[in-house]
């Protein structure tokens, strides 16, 4: 973020020199400089609203440079995107439901041929200091004099947490691969690790660790396999015509689909044995999808 507003400070003071050497006075140069700086946001507006993390996650551009959790999924997202033109598909902010009702969320999941990489993003400053085995981990911040000590949930433990669940989904057939993914403004201090299938690196060697966990895998996903794994709905889909649509876009005479999520608009039906009918309640409203289980045949 320094960096950002020190490069757009340096072209505002350049601009202005430029301007005040043509003559127009400072008024002027307020106003073109004002108009130059919204040009230039639309334009990356525009440029963020074409990416497949606003077509799923539909958050406002505003919104993403104003929240550090989701500019840090963001960022992920950007520094793996050749892999995304090469037949790999993201999905952000998915939900897994847990044995106790509640639900686990992973920040961001990239589906590979080389399989599938689960990270936890963390889009912190200051020094780092954790191990693997340490419940808490903590966050050192230095303002002037003022050191400032914040502890946070082990993020190993965490993305544990989700693979397990995420396993439970889609079996044991699947390489899954865990990256905890810290931001270039933090200071990885003390960071200590043994299992070798444990990543804790940050963004600028993102993309290289990615190559070289691709590079030993020596099983491969097909991209069918891809495509089986990844079915996701957008917001306001009717999930049986999609369902439907699915199966006849790629031939599908018969199957059985499983899937979570949330919804705003569901029929639920009461079979009533007396009446030998149902009776069908509708509900509105924010509504998590805790499972969803069936089957499909052609007629």
């Amino acid at each position: 973020y320094a960096k950002k507003i020190m490069e757009a400070m340096m072209i505002n003071i350049l601009a202005l020199v430029i301007l005040f050497c043509i003559g127009l006075t400072p008024l002027v140069l307020i106003i073109l400089i004002i108009i130059f700086r919204d040009r230039e946001n639309d334009r990356k507006r525009e440029i963020y609203e074409q990416t497949d993390y606003y077509h799923q996650t539909h958050r406002p551009y505003w919104q993403l440079l104003n929240e550090k959790g989701s500019y840090g999924e963001y960022l992920i997202y950007q520094y793996l995107r050749p892999y995304e033109t090469a037949g790999a598909r993201f999905l952000f902010n998915c939900y897994l439901p847990k044995e106790d009702g509640t639900t686990t969320e992973i920040d961001v999941m990239l589906i590979h041929a080389s399989g599938i990489y689960v990270f936890e993003s963390k889009n912190f400053s200051g020094w780092i200091f954790g191990s693997e085995s340490q419940k808490k981990w903590t966050q050192t911040l230095s303002t002037g004099r003022l050191v400032t000590k914040e502890h946070f949930f082990n993020p190993i433990m965490q993305n544990k947490l989700h693979i397990r669940y995420l396993r439970k989904h889609i079996g044991y057939s699947v390489s899954v691969h865990s990256l905890i993914v810290f931001s270039n403004r933090c200071t990885l201090q003390e960071i200590n690790t043994k299992s070798p299938d444990i990543h804790v690196i940050q963004l600028d060697e993102l993309f290289s660790t990615v190559c070289e966990i691709a590079n030993r895998v020596e099983i491969y996903l097909s991209k069918a396999e891809i495509d089986t794994i990844y079915a996701r709905f957008d917001k306001g889909d009717e999930v049986l015509s999609c369902i439907i649509n699915i199966c006849k876009k790629e031939k599908i005479l018969s199957a059985a689909f499983s899937g979570i999520g949330a919804c705003n608009d569901v029929t639920v039906s009461t079979y009533i044995a007396e009446k030998k009918d149902f009776i069908t309640h509708n509900k509105t409203g924010l509504l998590e999808m805790i499972s969803i289980n069936g089957n499909i045949s052609a007629d």
